[in-house]
Formats: C-alpha cells, sequence, structure tokens
C-alpha cells in the first residue's frame, strides 16, 4: 500500500492536547495516511437465463446433433471390388436357395407339417451374413440369439394381447426385443423384424409357440452353417463365435534413454516403496524394500547425511 505525505496547513490543536513536535511548526506537520489502491469494478453475476432463452438454447443443441460426425466411425468402401462382390452374390444366393428350397419342394415342411423354413427378416440378415461379415452385429452368437430372442418376446407380446389392437401389440414387441436384445448383448437388426412378424405375419399365428423353432431357430441356423462354408473361401468368417472382446490399445513407443547426471535422483515406478535410480554410487543408492522399519531407517541415516554435509558448507563459507 503506498503511503503519501499530506501537509496541513494553519492546523491549531486544541488545548490541552498534545502538539505533534515544539521544535516543528503546525504549519509543516506532515500525516503519513495511507492511500488505497484502485480497485476493479465488482464483477456483477450473470443474469438468470429466462425459460424462453433456455428453451432456444436446448432446441439449438438438439439440431446440432443431427450434423453428421466422423468420430468413432468406420466407414464401408464404396466400391469393394468385383472378386468380393461376386463372393456376396454367390453366398447370399445359395443361403436364401437353400432355406426357400427345403421350405417349397421338401413336402415334409409344406405338405406335412406346413412349418415354413424361411421367414422375411432372413433377407436382412443374408446383408448381414453373407455382405458385411466383419459387422460385430452379424456374429454367429447375435444372429443366432437374436432371432432367438426376438421370436420369444414376440410370442409372449402376441398371447398377452390375444389378437387384438395389433398395431399396438407390434410396437410394444419390436421395442421390448430391441430392449431384451440390448441386455442380452446379442443385438441382431433382423431380430425387429422376426419380432414384429410374430404378431402380423400368418406363419406365426399358424404354427403357435413352434415359431420358435420353425422357421427362426432351424432357418437361421442353416444360415449360419452356409456362411461359414461360403465365406472361408474368399474371406474370413466370423470374426468370434461368442463373445468380441475389445482389442488391446497399441503400446506406447519406447522413449529413447535420458541422459542423466549421477547426482540425479530419479523416482521411478515399482512395486517397492522407493527406488533410487542406479547410477549412483553405492554409498547413496537405496535398495528396493517393502518393510516399513527397514525404509524408517535408511530415511534416517540419509538424514544424519544431509546434516553433516549442511554442517560442512557452513563451515566451509561462514
Amino acid at each position: 500500500m503506498e503511503v503519501v505525505p499530506i501537509v496541513i496547513h494553519d492546523f491549531k490543536p486544541e488545548s490541552g492536547a498534545s502538539t505533534l513536535n515544539p521544535n516543528q511548526s503546525v504549519a509543516h506537520a506532515r500525516l503519513h495516511l495511507p492511500v488505497p489502491r484502485p480497485q476493479s469494478p465488482p464483477v456483477s453475476a450473470a443474469p438468470n437465463k429466462s425459460t424462453s432463452e433456455k428453451l432456444r438454447s436446448k432446441v439449438r443443441a438438439y439440431f446440432h446433433r443431427m450434423k453428421a460426425s466422423d468420430e468413432g466411425t468406420t466407414w464401408l468402401p464404396k466400391f469393394s471390388g468385383l472378386p468380393v462382390m461376386a463372393h456376396m452374390w454367390i453366398t447370399s444366393f445359395v443361403g436364401i436357395a437353400i432355406l426357400l428350397y427345403i421350405s417349397q419342394e421338401v413336402s415334409w415342411f409344406y405338405q406335412d407339417q406346413h412349418m415354413p423354413l424361411i421367414s422375411g427378416s432372413f433377407g436382412a440378415s443374408a446383408v448381414l451374413l453373407y455382405g458385411t461379415i466383419k459387422s460385430p452385429l452379424g456374429q454367429p452368437r447375435n444372429a443366432f440369439f437374436g432371432h432367438i430372442v426376438s421370436a420369444a418376446v414376440g410370442l409372449v407380446v402376441r398371447e398377452i394381447f390375444d389378437g387384438h389392437v395389433s398395431w399396438l401389440a407390434g410396437a410394444v414387441a419390436v421395442s421390448s426385443a430391441l430392449v431384451a436384445m440390448d441386455v442380452l448383448g446379442c443385438v441382431h437388426p433382423p431380430g425387429g423384424a422376426t419380432s414384429l412378424l410374430a404378431i402380423i405375419g400368418p406363419d406365426a399365428r399358424q404354427v403357435g409357440w413352434l415359431y420358435m423353432v420353425f422357421p427362426t431357430a432351424l432357418g437361421i441356423l442353416i444360415m449360419l452353417v452356409i456362411a461359414v462354408i461360403f465365406n472361408n473361401f474368399y474371406r474370413q468368417y466370423p470374426v468370434a463365435w461368442f463373445f468380441l472382446h475389445r482389442a488391446s490399445p497399441p503400446a506406447p513407443a519406447p522413449s529413447p534413454p535420458s541422459q542423466k547426471q549421477p547426482s540425479e535422483i530419479a523416482l521411478e515406478p515399482s512395486k517397492s516403496l522407493l527406488h533410487i535410480h542406479p547410477d549412483l554410487s553405492k554409498e547413496a543408492r537405496w535398495r528396493h524394500t517393502t518393510d516399513v522399519e527397514e525404509l524408517r531407517s535408511m530415511l534416517e541415516e540419509a538424514l544424519t547425511k544431509v546434516q553433516a554435509l549442511e554442517s560442512e558448507y557452513d563451515n566451509a563459507f561462514m
């Protein structure tokens, strides 16, 4: 705080009051008064946003989320190449053709039992099993259990609604199947169609609870067998049979060795309580230890040495 002298003229002390200095005139009496420094004006608190402003901010944030973002996404190539495209076409052709042939030409299915072996949702599964075979949503565990879980959820919802309000039953079936697949870790997008067909599909109403077996379980099992056999002629499938493991992050590149002076002490991560850089001399090097008492004795010894060095320094320069 800055102190400036202030000269007071024509000052007369009252009777009984002591003068500042009998050898100095009152006109030259100086009072040293502290002068406060200028202070910055107080920052006013931000005014509370009104309800309309908060609403506009939320609306702007909502539309901002609609902007495309490339973060964390992996885009498929625009053109996979003629060999890959030909392989995808042949594999999907074989898979769907076999299911249709069994459903329409094998008499045990379409005449004796009246049980279809193909479902509309299998067309979407063919894209994942024979096209984007590296997708985690098209691996065997997701494909098989995704359809089974979705079919079971659809049949349960159908029994609950008992054929009434089919539009509401279909919406409940698809939404519940999505949540069930997510909880069980077997999300397969065509499973949503499987649960919907359990409500509105004529085949599901005809076969009843066997809808989980014909066509769902047996049909997707045949598609998986074809995918494993034909995909591996040119590509590799599956990536994982049951569980997908996250790839471990790449190991960091080894840092170049640093040039340390012998007097530098480096505390390095170790399982022991304390570690001193090995470049030090044997007298100053502390070895690995996990014994608290031993560590305490070593610290006391080091402190004694430091005090001795300080006294030598004082004697040399004082």
